[in-house]
């Protein structure tokens, strides 16, 4: 990494103890679960699965962004689509990570709602520092990977009923899963360094409930300590969401 995200994450790192020494005098931030991994690792299918087993609440950074987009006069829909991506809108990374927040703080004001796996963000180096920027950190940082040609394979199958122009082209994809790849090198031993959870679960030649037995292990015992730790307001009362800036 470079040296101003090599800075960058330094500062995140001492927010992230300003956070941790704040939570103890402060209503619990709701518990944040992220999903990552290249194109075609099974994330959404994962997502799918949690969030109506579990009750979770899914936000998909893909689907908000292109949804976004397409509406007249949102935030998201002046920002021009990525080169060769017809269906990829190019948001500035802090307009990213406001927007991620207004959607879930908005929803969280629902006390149900407060057990979230935000998939696919963030999913570079700037979409991490405008997150500490902006959110609480994340309690599990889930890291799907497989084989670059599983990914190519799956992304290939679902391009027929996916809708998404960008899964059909192959040059496309591949590019794709590069750009992750390469984004990714040094940002996950980086934010383990700062002592978040992170956990991997290798997708290759697993079926779908193989998969996701592996990801509950992880999920679950996170859950259950969330859950066990703090108490909540009673679905009629409103859920306090966390401040905007809180290093």
């Amino acid at each position: 990494m470079d040296s101003i995200t090599i800075a960058g994450f330094g500062m995140m790192a001492s927010r992230l103890a300003s956070r941790q020494k704040q939570q103890t005098l402060q209503k619990p931030d709701p518990l944040i679960i992220c999903i990552l991994g290249a194109p075609g690792v099974g994330k959404g299918t994962q997502s799918s699965l949690l969030a109506s087993r579990l009750s979770l609440t899914h936000l998909s950074w893909g689907d908000l962004s292109r949804a976004e987009h397409k509406i007249p006069g949102s935030v998201i829909s002046k920002y021009p689509l990525k080169p060769g991506r017809e269906d990829s809108p190019d948001v500035p990374d802090d307009v990213a990570a406001s927007e991620v927040r207004k959607n879930l703080e908005m929803r969280t004001r629902d006390v149900s709602k407060r057990i979230w796996l935000v998939d696919g963000f963030p999913r570079r180096s700037g979409h991490w520092l405008e997150w500490w920027k902006q959110l609480p950190p994340p309690s599990l940082v889930l890291h799907l990977h497989c084989d670059k040609s599983i990914s190519l394979k799956r992304v290939n199958q679902r391009s027929a009923t996916s809708g998404r122009r960008d899964d059909q082209n192959p040059d496309t994809v591949v590019n794709r899963i590069d750009k992750f790849a390469q984004g990714h090198d040094g940002i996950l031993p980086a934010i383990r360094k700062l002592g978040l959870n992170v956990a991997s679960v290798n997708t290759d030649n697993k079926d779908v409930e193989r998969v996701y037995m592996d990801v509950l292990s992880h999920i679950k015992p996170v859950i259950e300590k969330y859950e066990l730790e703090n108490q909540f307001p009673s679905a009629e009362s409103s859920f306090e969401f966390w401040p905007m800036a809180w290093c």
